[in-house]
């Protein structure tokens, strides 16, 4: 069994397989694909790379990143990294 990703910012579908997909972040697109793209411009703001790809199939890359954004100054940023998270939980 394969899932389909089709990330808004790219056009490319990302397959991911039975062995990958145990672990792959089951991170609904629509509304979510937006917000990864707000959460990699804010994070661009305060000088962090976020690689919004690597976040929809690397649950620890995605975490770390959500946790560092969570240190963050930045009211804006520091919610939606909770928002985000979230999403990562189910």
């Amino acid at each position: 069994m394969q899932t389909l990703f089709r990330p808004a910012d790219t056009g490319h579908i990302l397959f991911i397989h039975d062995h990958i997909e145990q672990d792959a972040c089951d991170v609904p697109f629509g509304r979510a694909a937006s917000r990864l793209q707000l959460f990699h411009a804010l994070m661009q703001v305060q000088g962090w790379h976020v690689d919004t790809q690597r976040m929809l199939y690397d649950r620890a890359y995605a975490c770390e990143r959500l946790a560092l954004a969570h240190t963050c100054s930045d009211d804006a940023l520091r919610a939606l990294s909770v928002e985000l998270f979230g999403q990562y939980q189910h």
